[in-house]
């Protein structure tokens, strides 16, 4: 099973205690969806906007729900906005990323009317931010005025993880996500009475 983010051994003896966190009810026990980070006890019809059915992959609750890009907490205004990549963006910046608008290297998203300086990859044809490769201010305007300037990303020349279609995209989005809450996962599960990832490499 696994319990606040990591994996652990079946037979690890453990007492979970459900929570229903927004309505306080038992209600449809096919409905639960349990929080990566917290396994908090949501149903989907509670969530907002409200899900008819459990959704596929992993899910945060609203505690722990933050944009990859934006860092916002919420799926955005409305009553049709969702989180999309697996929790992992907002509804906004989800769709940036579906349409292809996302830097290779920080896989966040960008806008067409971005003022952050960026440079197009001439093997790829993905922007990539000039902060996220350490192009320099007088590199930059190097590329702006000389057409013939070739770049090549840290993707195509293979010094990064280069994603392949929206599936990997959320698992490597996921595992940078993980990697960051590293330290909140440890204490959460601490909080909970939880094996540490040693205990855990040692039952298995």
């Amino acid at each position: 099973m696994e319990l606040c983010g990591l994996k652990v051994a079946s037979h690890y003896s453990i007492q979970i205690d459900l929570t229903f966190e927004v309505c306080l009810k038992t209600g449809d026990p096919n409905k639960f969806m349990f929080c990566k980070r917290c396994d908090g006890a949501h149903h989907c019809y509670c969530q907002q906007p409200s899900h008819k059915n459990v959704s596929s992959g992993p899910y945060l609750c609203p505690k722990h729900t933050r944009c990859h890009s934006c860092v916002s907490t919420v799926p955005g205004n409305g009553s049709s906005v969702r989180w999309f990549l697996g929790y992992t963006c907002c509804d906004a910046c989800g769709r940036l990323f579906v349409k292809g608008n996302y830097c290779p290297v920080c896989l966040k998203v960008y806008r067409d009317s971005e003022s952050t300086p960026m440079v197009c990859c001439d093997v790829c044809q993905r922007w990539v931010h000039c902060q996220c490769d350490g192009i320099s201010d007088e590199k930059y305007l190097q590329f702006q005025v000389d057409g013939n300037l070739q770049y090549k990303c840290p993707t195509c020349c293979g010094e990064c993880y280069q994603v392949n279609g929206i599936e990997d995209a959320i698992q490597e989005l996921w595992r940078r996500r993980d990697e960051t809450d590293r330290d909140l996962i440890a204490s959460l599960r601490a909080a909970a009475g939880l094996p540490t990832q040693e205990e855990i490499i040692k039952l298995s």
